[in-house]
């Protein structure tokens, strides 16, 4: 892409809502892209590129993002098509899981999917970490390798034993949600240890009217 690296992703913006309006996805995904969600504009290269975003919207991202990678990058270039490659893995095993939503562990078949997807997904990235973060790249510093793939890879492994639904840190954001409304509802007339203790017994209490509303239904 020749234009500068706003006009560039502006571009790509354009395409993604084109390709969320064609599969007719309108909600849990981003409403908009800017450089500052991936970097520091102003020092690009200060610190490896990082998306900030809800985990459902990055999650509808990755095959709005390979179509549109498939249709703008070289499809000569190795590296080009390594990338393409790593988001339809990625896609596939977000895919496997919501086959699965309610299932305590990934049938075989699924769970052996699942680990393969995950490991070509780990060993793409790493391959384009080591190119593009090494001399062959010009030591970009674009492709960072955390934790989070490491322990992918255990759930990974682990998926015909427990489902990674049940593991993985979307709950989390969602139990975020919640949790911010019934603590600012602990705020008012209190200090910030007040309020804290008044939330934990909040939300004890209504831990045990769910336990309780649960153990009555098995009786």
């Amino acid at each position: 892409m020749i234009g500068s690296p706003a006009e560039n992703l502006e571009n790509v913006w354009t395409k993604l809502v084109q390709y969320w309006k064609d599969i007719k996805l309108s909600t849990d995904r981003f409403s908009n892209l800017k450089l500052s969600m991936f970097l520091k504009p102003e020092d690009p290269h200060d610190s490896m590129p990082k998306l900030s975003g809800r985990a459902i919207e990055i999650k509808n991202l990755m095959p709005a993002l390979a179509h549109v990678w498939k249709e703008l990058s070289d499809a000569e270039n190795v590296q080009h098509q390594a990338v393409l490659w790593g988001l339809a893995q990625s896609s596939k095993m977000d895919s496997l899981l919501d086959m699965y939503p309610h299932n305590d562990k990934l049938p075989a078949e699924a769970a052996n999917a699942y680990r393969d997807a995950a490991y070509e997904y780990a060993r793409t990235q790493a391959a384009l970490a080591d190119f593009y973060n090494g001399e062959g790249g010009g030591a970009l510093m674009i492709f960072d390798i955390t934790a989070k793939t490491h322990w992918m890879l255990h759930g990974a492994d682990d998926a015909r034993y427990l489902n990674p639904r049940l593991s993985w840190n979307y709950a989390g954001e969602d139990f975020m949600g919640k949790v911010k409304v019934l603590h600012a509802s602990c705020c008012k007339g209190n200090s910030a240890a007040m309020s804290t203790n008044k939330f934990a017994e909040k939300y004890c209490f209504a831990l045990h009217l769910i336990f309780q509303a649960y153990v009555d239904g098995l009786q």
